[in-house]
């Protein structure tokens, strides 16, 4: 039979409300008797009274022959009797009064029978009275009834609910449950249960087969996902294995216990200690000299903890090989949970190393210089056109019937001075690229920057780029030589050219200021609007060899190389972003008069 729990609730509830209806008819039935016999005692005893007056008129002790008054006669003939009480007492009481013409005597009986009527009444009022006692026990016992036919209702219907939702609800929770741990899906359907549950149990299981299915599906997908991947995983590691194994930098991976794991060709061919006879073995024990076992250990410590390590200097030595210095970057190795299992180490011989960088600081060397000969060409033109000038106007003059000394002698002057120019422009472009020791006294910086900014120009005007300079510095001085400003200005003046050429904005510029600050500094800034630099590589644009162009022009040495002058002169450099590009600003102490004497 199909019940729906609304149905058992509804049930319920009629079967409350017929006990609380047929308790309710008892006890009103109760009430209406016990209200009933009170009011018919209280009649009865004023009837009772009534008569005992009546009887006490000259009738309850009447003897033989006694006179009765009529009033009293009439009274007994009018009063009401008891319901169902006292008839046969009253007739036999009137039988005993004997009326002779207009007197009314008593008989011998009269008083006795008077008595007996008196007895009646009395004895009919106590059994009312009684009954109504029993009555009134009787009460007493409603309200626990009450109690009783409630918590009856209660416990059956506790019980059907039990039974009838309870039971099915749990029995469906245990097959859930019991489906979860990898048995299958059974509700019992024989059991009583509410429609709702058995239809919710059947939905389920429905649901349950669906989702078997559809695993079953998926799981065979994955299955072959999986072995896709793990030969794709496979052919990866193969592929990084002979990456670093035939990489031509010296790449070995430590296991956090410090024992050697890869040991690739490179550093192989420099130790000469091929793999197989190192993998396993603990990679201080064998190669780290005790000068360096201190510092490799912390960094090492480090790359465990997830903090990569960049240039560490160590010195390896081994048995039957002679030492090897290397940098060397400690990288940590996690797996794909994100837990670190190694550290990869990738070295560099410190002597490759710094012969490579030499070549990179020559080749950066060479560049500027480039870009410093094609500005410094069309300065000399200016001096040589003027040469001309004045050595063709002075020959004319020589020519001339009268010769004025004075103007040739001025025309000559004029070329000498130029000559001392163009010679002056040489010297600067032979020194450029060679090591520098400080001018004795300091040099004036304003002519410096006005220089630099001349030498620049040129290929700025080539790209169509507007050089804008305003020098405020008077004859301030600072400590060191002329060039290192130049190196650093023309640097700076590089990288603004090459972002202004990359962004191509409509109006490109680059501002340039000298100015002299506060705390006897001088401050020089170039600012473009060229676009700025990510803020996440900004504290790396002074390392050596980062740079933001990817072309074979850029060897990101140029910042490096600046801030490291900018160092010797006791000067500060440094990079800031604007809304339009970047500002470079370089600022540098000047030297006091008592420094300068």
């Amino acid at each position: 039979m199909k019940v729906k729990a609304g149905t058992l609730v509804i049930l319920g509830l009629l079967f409350g409300a017929a006990v609380a209806l047929a308790v309710q008819i008892l006890i009103s039935n109760r009430l209406f008797d016990t209200r009933d016999l009170q009011l018919s005692l209280v009649g009865n005893l004023e009837q009772k009274i009534a008569i005992e007056r009546t009887l006490l008129g000259g009738l309850l002790n009447a003897q033989q022959n006694d006179l009765i008054t009529p009033s009293v006669l009439a009274e007994l003939l009018v009063i009401p009797m008891p319901d169902g009480c006292c008839t046969a007492e009253l007739l036999a009481l009137l039988e005993s009064v004997v009326t002779d013409g207009l007197v009314t005597r008593a008989d011998g009986r009269t008083g006795a029978q008077a008595s007996a009527l008196l007895s009646a009444v009395e004895n009919h009022v106590s059994a009312q009275q009684l009954k109504l006692n029993q009555l009134y026990d009787e009460n007493r016992l409603i309200p626990l009834l009450l109690v009783v036919a409630m918590l009856i209702a209660l416990v059956i219907l506790w019980l059907g609910y039990r039974f009838g939702v309870i039971r099915p609800i749990g029995r469906l929770i245990t097959a859930v449950e019991e489906s979860r741990f990898g048995g299958s899906f059974t509700f019992p359907l024989g059991h009583f249960a509410p429609e709702e549950i058995t239809s919710l149990a059947r939905s389920f299981n429905d649901l349950v087969n669906k989702l078997e299915n559809a695993l079953a599906t998926k799981s065979e997908e994955f299955d072959d996902y999986q072995s896709t991947t793990l030969a794709a995983a496979e052919r990866t590691a193969s592929e990084l294995a002979e990456l670093v194994n035939s990489s031509s930098a010296p790449i070995f991976i430590l296991e956090p216990s410090g024992v050697i794991k890869v040991w690739n060709r490179k550093v192989a061919d420099m130790t000469k200690y091929p793999a197989k006879s190192v993998i396993g073995k603990s990679f201080e024990a064998i190669f780290i000299d005790p000068a360096s076992r201190l510092k490799f250990l912390s960094a090492f410590r480090l790359a465990i903890g997830g903090e990569p390590q960049e240039g560490l200097r160590l010195l390896l030595s081994a048995p039957g090989i002679k030492s090897i210095e290397l940098l060397v970057s400690l990288s940590p190795q996690t797996d794909v949970r994100g837990r670190i299992f190694g550290v990869m180490c990738v070295g560099n011989s410190v002597s490759e190393f710094l012969e490579s960088t030499h070549r990179e600081l020559e080749t950066q060397r060479v560049r500027h210089f480039s870009e410093l000969a094609s500005g410094a060409a069309h300065q000399l033109n200016q001096p040589l056109q003027s040469m001309r000038l004045l050595l063709a106007n002075a020959n004319n003059r020589l020519r001339l019937p009268d010769i004025d000394r004075e103007v040739v002698a001025a025309k000559v002057k004029g070329a000498d001075e130029q000559l001392s120019r163009l010679a002056e422009i040489v010297e600067h472009m032979r020194v450029f690229g060679q090591q520098v020791k400080p001018v004795p006294g300091g040099f004036d910086l304003r002519i410096i920057v006005d220089r630099c900014v001349d030498l620049a120009r040129a290929a700025f005007n080539e790209r169509g780029i507007r050089l804008v300079l305003k020098n405020e510095l008077k004859d301030q001085k600072i400590q060191g030589h002329p060039v290192q400003i130049e190196r650093t200005l023309i640097a700076l003046l590089d990288n603004a050219r090459e972002a202004l050429f990359e962004i191509a904005p409509e109006f490109p510029q680059v501002d340039v200021s000298a100015v002299a600050a506060d705390e006897g500094r001088i401050v020089i800034t170039i600012k473009d609007n060229g676009g700025g630099i990510d803020e996440a590589v900004m504290p790396k644009v002074f390392d050596p060899f980062f740079t933001t162009k990817i072309n074979s022009k850029n060897t990101g040495l140029g910042l490096a190389e600046a801030a490291r002058l900018m160092g010797q002169l006791n000067g500060d450099i440094a990079l800031t972003n604007t809304p339009l590009g970047i500002t470079a600003s370089v600022s540098m102490p000047v030297i006091s008069a008592s420094e300068e004497r």
